[in-house]
């Protein structure tokens, strides 16, 4: 076989079973895995305290997005003063269980908020 032959011979399989897409496409689309937190709090800790009540707060949990706040009564609650606080995105409540969507941050509010609240920190 020529080489001229050879050349196209190779040349047609290549786009033929389309083998370049295939080989650019797990060289240069590499998936990012990492998830990056922040442990910068945008807004006073003690302003969200005032507002649920140091001894209103039963549980903290989060996400990777949200604090979840499980509350003794949320009769009492200004929910329109908690939306105003700068870096809170969402607030849902229902029954005895406030939702603050914060975003990257959510580990870093729900442990400090742990260690003030419920540590009596």
């Amino acid at each position: 076989m020529r080489k001229a032959s050879k050349f196209i011979y190779y040349f047609l399989k290549i786009i033929t079973f389309n083998q370049i897409t295939k080989y650019w496409a797990k060289k240069y689309n590499k998936v990012n895995t990492t998830f990056i937190t922040s442990d910068k709090i945008p807004f006073s800790l003690e302003d969200l305290i005032n507002l649920l009540g140091k001894d209103n707060v039963a549980n903290i949990n989060n996400t990777l997005s949200r604090v979840q706040i499980t509350l003794n009564n949320s009769k009492n609650l200004d929910l329109n003063k908690i939306k105003e606080l700068n870096g809170i995105s969402g607030v849902v409540l229902s029954q005895n269980t406030l939702n603050l969507i914060v975003g990257n941050n959510a580990s870093t509010i729900a442990l400090q908020l742990k260690e003030k609240v419920l540590n009596n920190g």
